[in-house]
């Protein structure tokens, strides 16, 4: 059952592999990110967490999938994602209008960062997903 398991996640991640690209998530933009989340709570945006949510947004990537292929993958629409917005209650969900891949915020959602399995989250009215790789055990 385990082989099983195991095969089945490798030949999904093949096929995903194949039918999306990957762009990862710009981690030098972690201080500007961070100021716009903690707006009213600076305290948040120091040095001191920076390399905490950096190393959050090194396992995220934005993929693009043909429409074709979007039977294949198993998501949540983003905007289904809570927002980290208690210093910042202008925080807005991205969706198709407003979604820029090249300026995507990942600090602004309350993801679960602990499983150990790979999620994707569907900007909504585009064929762009975040996807946040599984946490890797030590």
């Amino acid at each position: 059952m385990k082989l099983k398991l195991i095969l089945l996640t490798i030949c999904f991640s093949i096929t995903f592999a194949v039918i999306a690209q990957e762009q990862k998530v710009n981690v030098s933009n972690v201080q500007l990110f961070a100021n716009e989340v903690y707006k009213s709570a600076p305290e948040y945006a120091t040095t001191a967490y920076l390399e905490k949510y950096k190393a959050k947004m090194e396992r995220i990537a934005i993929v693009q999938i043909a429409e074709e292929k979007l039977n294949n993958v198993k998501f949540v629409n983003l905007s289904e994602v809570p927002l980290m917005d208690k210093y910042n209650d202008n925080l807005t969900h991205d969706i198709a209008g407003n979604f820029d891949s090249s300026t995507f915020n990942p600090l602004k959602y309350r993801f679960n960062y602990n499983l150990n399995y790979d999620q994707y989250f569907r900007v909504v009215g585009t064929n762009y997903f975040i996807k946040l790789s599984k946490i890797e055990l030590k």
